[in-house]
């Protein structure tokens, strides 16, 4: 089953709050999605974009800083380490299509995505 954005968020606030992902949850997302991505192109790229981008960014500085200190220091920069080398070996034959024995790659998301 393909999950958007809406139903990643349902998702995740069923795991973290027990919040059942029913319909009317969905379409409450998507309400409240679609508002404020209206509402930040409405103000403009200076105003509501901009605010946009910087809360991201707030909050992504924020969530690593919660990682970094919630698992350790060490912890979390050994694991970057390791998962850096892993990406870097491991990029070259996830990345292409040839000599693959899981034919959902071909038949899967890449199509799916292409498609959008």
């Amino acid at each position: 089953m393909r999950r958007f954005g809406a139903q990643q968020i349902a998702a995740g606030l069923n795991v973290i709050a027990g919040i059942d992902p029913s319909n009317m949850v969905l379409v409450l997302l998507i309400i409240g999605i679609t508002l404020v991505a209206l509402g930040s192109m409405m103000l403009g790229m200076d105003r509501g974009v901009k605010r946009l981008s910087e809360i991201n960014m707030i909050m992504a500085v924020a969530l690593f800083i919660f990682v970094l200190f919630m698992s350790g220091v060490v912890t979390a920069l050994t694991r970057y380490g390791q998962v850096m080398v892993d990406y870097v070996a491991l990029l070259p034959a996830l990345s292409s299509p040839f000599g693959r024995e899981d034919t959902g790659f071909f038949h899967g998301w890449t199509t799916f995505y292409w498609a959008w």
